[in-house]
């Protein structure tokens, strides 16, 4: 059975700044739509590990794909090369550590992609994405911090689930931002 790695996923983040208190909140940063991406994993072969935090988890990710916003194919997620290594701790917090390789369709060029991150299923959480590449298709998304607000829709991979998208959102500032939803 297979389940898109987007199930245990959903994104946030926090900026801190040196400096006096402000009254008024900080500003948001503009974005748009850089491109949606799908990952799928493997729930057949699930491999549980008893740790001292709680339960790590291991899947592998089988494919994929990277889309623009008008649909155009971006890249292609390369599977067997990468996985969800995260794990679930006693207060039932999820701490996502999700590798895996992309190939960009422009100029077979590959990208690496590393997603860390925490949260609780149904609350807002927080995952950074980092990606590298030296495809010219990368170009304004690699040596940045990109970041993903949401939820985590499910924790439990023994449970089969929906395909999840994730959007992920480009700005000109150096934060970028990934939204995950339920398909129609």
């Amino acid at each position: 059975m297979f389940l898109p790695i987007f199930t245990v996923l959903s994104l946030g983040i926090a900026a801190f700044v040196a400096g006096a208190p402000r009254s008024e909140p900080a500003p948001h940063p503009q974005t748009q739509l850089a491109f949606l991406s799908t990952l799928v994993v493997d729930t057949t072969n699930l491999r549980k590990i008893t740790i001292p935090e709680g339960t790590r988890l291991n899947v592998d990710i089988r494919g994929g794909n990277w889309t623009k916003p008008d649909g155009t194919l971006l890249a292609n997620v390369v599977g067997g090369l990468g996985g969800e290594h995260g794990y679930i701790d006693s207060t039932g917090v999820f701490h996502l550590s999700v590798r895996y390789t992309v190939q960009f369709v422009q100029d077979s060029k590959f990208g690496y992609i590393q997603m860390q991150g925490f949260g609780i299923a149904g609350t807002q959480n927080k995952v950074f994405i980092t990606l590298e590449s030296d495809s010219a298709a990368a170009t304004g998304l690699i040596e940045q911090i990109l970041y993903a607000p949401g939820k985590f829709v499910a924790v439990n991979l023994d449970r089969a689930a929906e395909i999840l998208v994730g959007s992920l959102i480009r700005e000109n500032s150096i934060l970028k931002q990934i939204s995950i939803s339920e398909p129609n």
